[in-house]
């Protein structure tokens, strides 16, 4: 198995590990307070919702923007606790965007996915790279299917 493969792999086992996480965050925020939950429990409510821009999706933006602050604040960026917070970070993201990829909310899937890359350019996330650029990937063959039709 090549080291790609193989750390794509580990990745998708954290992503899986880390899908419904509900721990206490760094700000002491708790349960369904924290930007981690108040995040998946809008993107489950968006699963659901007509359209793209609803109430659940910009519920899901919002917490998602807290959880970047957070992020973005952690003070040691190779923390256990900062570690686990870009997980969080990484699973919302990923969820919201394969959501809106889903429902065929391209444009939002897009703005996503190409949020991720702006966050984490350095290349110790090259992981992230692979994922956001297989989303932008599969949101260009959605667009020029749904253009000749198919």
């Amino acid at each position: 198995m090549s080291m790609k493969l193989m750390a794509a792999v580990a990745l998708a086992a954290a992503l899986a590990a880390c899908s419904h996480i509900t721990t206490t965050g760094p700000m002491g925020s708790a349960g369904s307070q924290s930007p981690y939950v108040k995040a998946e429990l809008a993107i489950d409510g968006y699963k659901n919702e007509p359209g793209c821009r609803g109430p659940s999706y910009l519920a899901a933006t919002a917490a998602l923007s807290d959880l970047s602050d957070e992020v973005a604040g952690a003070t040691a960026p190779f923390d256990p606790g900062a570690t686990n917070l870009r997980m969080k970070h990484y699973v919302a993201a990923f969820d919201l965007g394969d959501t809106a990829k889903a429902k065929h909310c391209l444009d939002e899937a897009e703005s996503i996915y190409r949020g991720m890359l702006d966050q984490y350019p350095d290349m110790a996330y090259e992981h992230l790279h692979e994922r956001s650029k297989a989303g932008l990937a599969d949101v260009r063959q959605m667009r020029a299917q749904s253009v000749t039709g198919q």
